[in-house]
């Protein structure tokens, strides 16, 4: 209840009642959704990224986490220095541009590992996952999410060597056997032929 001096029971003033401004609402709407936005790319394990349907595949945006896993800046990246197909491995490119071409064409989602050659040198293994978006004015774009998969990968390369050196001991095993059986068998027959 509000009395005829403007005071509330409480008897504090009451003023008259501010309401936002749509277009201000909105701007504080956007601003706290581009914040959102920011935090959840800056929480997932890879690189989130949005780029042209073009060989080199030139980006449009590539979240922060870029520079730990290419050592190039995001906004290096969308400046397209350099592009984010001159980083893939030649002898991968063709392979990945293939295979996200049929994914379009399918419209349905790719994913793919390849290797990538970082800033300084370095060659990573990473998964790329995504699909096509069409922008506004038809243009065909390609987003999703590339993660390194490097540890995994040599992980990978040492159970196989050392799958192989197993296979290669029973080989060995195997072989020492077989000789020794046709040792005894000799001896057995030998023996037989001097008993008889």
């Amino acid at each position: 209840p509000v009395a005829e001096d403007g005071r509330t029971a409480a008897g504090r003033r009451q003023g008259p009642v501010q309401d936002t401004p749509p277009a201000k609402r909105v701007q504080e709407g956007l601003l706290e959704t581009r914040r959102e936005l920011g935090t959840l790319m800056g929480n997932l394990p890879g690189m989130a990224y949005r780029c042209l349907n073009a060989p080199r595949w030139p980006l449009q945006f590539a979240s922060d986490r870029c520079l730990e896993l290419t050592g190039y800046l995001a906004d290096e990246l969308a400046a397209h220095c350099p592009h984010y197909g001159d980083l893939i491995h030649p002898d991968d490119a063709e392979r990945v541009w293939a295979r996200v071409q049929e994914a379009l064409r399918q419209n349905r989602r790719f994913n793919v590992t390849y290797r990538i050659r970082c800033r300084g040198g370095q060659v990573k293994w990473v998964w790329g996952q995504g699909a096509g978006v069409t922008a506004a004015d038809g243009t065909v774009m390609v987003e999703g999410l590339i993660l390194d998969v490097s540890f995994a990968k040599r992980i990978e390369a040492e159970l196989n060597t050392l799958n192989q050196t197993l296979e290669d001991r029973v080989r060995e095993r195997t072989s020492q056997l077989m000789d020794a059986n046709a040792e005894l068998e000799a001896q057995a027959y030998s023996i037989a032929h001097d008993l008889r």
